[in-house]
């Protein structure tokens, strides 16, 4: 429906721009969210390689714990750009 795009920047991190009418609201995760998964992942292939099942269940284990423990309030940059130049 093409309502949802790949950033063309090299530079990859989690974040989202929602549209409605003429204004646009930016969410990125805040920088220790994202380097506390960062810091996560790296453990896990350090500890057991990309291909091995323990990753994929840390992967999960993970995920519900930053599901159920991180409020979801306070995890998010929200920014409202005043033009496109300003987007992600």
């Amino acid at each position: 429906m093409g309502t949802i795009h790949l950033a063309s920047d090299s530079i990859t991190r989690p974040a989202a721009i929602f549209r409605f009418n003429d204004r646009s609201i930016e969410l990125s995760l805040k920088p220790e969210y994202l380097k506390q998964l960062n810091d996560d992942i790296e453990k896990g292939i350090v500890g057991f390689g990309l291909k091995d099942e323990g990753y994929w269940h840390l992967v999960r284990r993970n995920a519900i714990n930053y599901w159920l423990n991180w409020d979801r309030n306070k995890i998010f940059d929200i920014r409202e750009p005043q033009n496109d130049d300003e987007l992600l």
